[in-house]
């Protein structure tokens, strides 16, 4: 059987319909029609001498990917990595829905990274989306790792395993449909300093280690980087956190007088706060610094408190990723100032 397409979802890939001035056409993403509308022959557009009708579903993709991520503790086949693209089509709205006929089916991968080094073709191909900072992990840390198993007909079959210090802790057969997520399972929390988890595949294509340090600073950032899939960054230097206060006010009528200093003609009677944080990366090699752009620029971005062991959404406000190393910063070593709020309204009446 040959091997399903997959495509990153930054490659333009039109839908072709031939012979056609108009049309009716519907997109599907994982068997489920997100889009319906009608498309029209651009003046020129022609392939084979054939009048074409180019149907870009990239955009329409994008959303539902987005909006279907899955949170970082999720398990479960992540349905913002890869998605089943069909697209249907009609010479009428009525024949769209008696008699679809399929223009193309393939799949995108929610890789934005524009690299062209990679790709997704091939049979039992088992592709980690991961693009570490670095490797190093607080033992509070929950291992996360997503995993791309394109194939025939978009499966992979196979089995991944991860051990402790050379000891097998976690064996899976994976016969997963586009992806897996591996993270949050009890096998994978509550490591020791100076423990090693190594993950590795039956095929030896995959190949990742998680080194566990001592335990230091309270705060790590899980994002989901450029490839599609979850990555984290322990913060190893000082923080700062801070709240800025957006008030409201109202005038108050009430008499004042001689005898009294208390009375009040301004009343503040709401305040919404932001929480934010600056957060600092600690010393980073020249290699580590040049991946630095996958969590600068994501637009998933969870800070986990190793003190209370929760989650919490954030957005970088960073406007820019310098891409530093430790020459072009007058031999200064590299370390990077993060600056997130925190993703939630805290109201005071």
């Amino acid at each position: 059987m040959a091997a399903t397409q997959f495509y990153p979802i930054w490659w333009n890939r039109p839908a072709l319909v031939t012979g056609q001035e108009s049309i009716c056409f519907s997109v599907l993403v994982d068997g489920a029609t997100v889009f319906t509308g009608k498309a029209v022959r651009r003046p020129g557009d022609s392939y084979n001498g054939q009048p074409v009708i180019r149907i870009d579903a990239q955009d329409i993709v994008a959303d539902y990917l987005y909006q279907n991520a899955p949170p970082v503790v999720s398990r479960q086949a992540p349905a913002h990595v890869a998605a089943e693209v069909r697209i249907l089509w009609g010479a009428t709205a009525e024949d769209l829905q008696d008699d679809p006929q399929e223009a193309s089916r393939y799949y995108i991968v929610n890789d934005w990274s524009v690299d062209r080094s990679r790709t997704y073709y091939g049979d039992n191909v088992l592709l980690s989306l991961s693009a570490q900072i670095r490797n190093e992990y607080d033992p509070r840390m929950p291992i996360v790792l997503t995993v791309l198993c394109p194939g025939s007909a978009g499966y992979y079959s196979g089995s991944i395993y991860i051990a402790r210090n050379g000891t097998a802790v976690y064996d899976e057969q994976v016969v997963q449909d586009y992806a897996v997520n591996i993270g949050y399972d009890p096998l994978l929390t509550h490591q020791q300093a100076g423990d090693v988890i190594t993950v590795r595949d039956n095929t030896n294509k995959l190949d990742l280690s998680y080194r566990f340090a001592e335990k230091c600073g309270r705060y790590a950032l899980y994002y989901i980087n450029a490839f599609g899939g979850w990555d984290a960054l322990l913060c190893k230097g000082v923080y700062t956190e801070r709240e800025t206060y957006e008030r409201q006010t109202t005038g108050v009528r009430e008499r004042l007088t001689g005898i009294s200093t208390t009375g009040r003609q301004k009343e503040n009677y709401l305040n919404e706060a932001l929480r934010s944080i600056t957060l600092r990366t600690g010393i980073l090699t020249d290699d580590e610094a040049s991946r630095m752009w996958h969590l600068l620029g994501s637009t998933w971005v969870y800070l986990f408190d190793m003190l209370d062991g929760n989650f919490y959404p954030v957005v970088i406000t960073n406007s820019e990723c310098v891409f530093k190393t430790y020459k072009n910063q007058n031999r200064k070593l590299v370390e990077y100032a993060i600056d997130i709020d925190i993703a939630q309204n805290f109201i005071r009446r």
